[in-house]
């Protein structure tokens, strides 16, 4: 959100690599989302639930982290409830919206699919265009990786992008 005070002096990356933190355009042609934290309060109170269960098998899911990893950007739940875009959106503050394309992970411990699905529901209500593309059997993270889901999303990336 343009003009938050938690934000100034957070420098951009110029088109030719080089910081910026200058006052300049805030315009936003179209995004590219991989498994977003769109609702960092709801994803909170979800892994603050998951750390109270006895850990699991199978790939690392590390609930006591992400808490932490909360703990360590957020001041308290206020500032996380402030930075949803969820939020923002739905409450018809956000400024502009521009086209967005968002990836979700079937199998994904760190961002459910009911967070991601909340603010597929609220940009689409608010006039936005946002296209989901869901991503069966991967994990969060999975562009980490090469794979064939890995290939796929970067080419419908582009393929979006290509229509902008």
């Amino acid at each position: 959100r343009p003009g938050v005070s938690t934000h100034a002096g957070v420098p951009i990356v110029s088109p030719d690599g080089s910081l910026d933190a200058r006052p300049g355009d805030d315009s936003v042609v179209f995004v590219l989302a991989q498994y977003p934290v769109a609702d960092p309060l709801a994803r909170y109170r979800y892994v603050v639930r998951r750390a109270q269960e006895p850990p699991q098998p199978g790939p690392a899911f590390d609930a006591n982290r992400l808490v932490a990893s909360h703990h360590g950007y957020f001041t308290d739940e206020a500032a996380m409830a402030e930075a949803s875009v969820t939020r923002i959106v739905s409450g018809g503050e956000a400024r502009a919206l521009p086209p967005v394309w968002l990836a979700h992970a079937e199998v994904d411990d760190n961002v459910p699919t009911e967070i991601t699905e909340a603010f597929v529901s609220a940009y689409g209500k608010a006039g936005g265009r946002i296209e989901r593309v869901y991503f069966p059997g991967a994990r969060h993270g999975f562009m980490q990786q090469a794979s064939a889901d890995t290939d796929k999303s970067v080419a419908l990336m582009r393929d979006f992008i290509g229509r902008m």
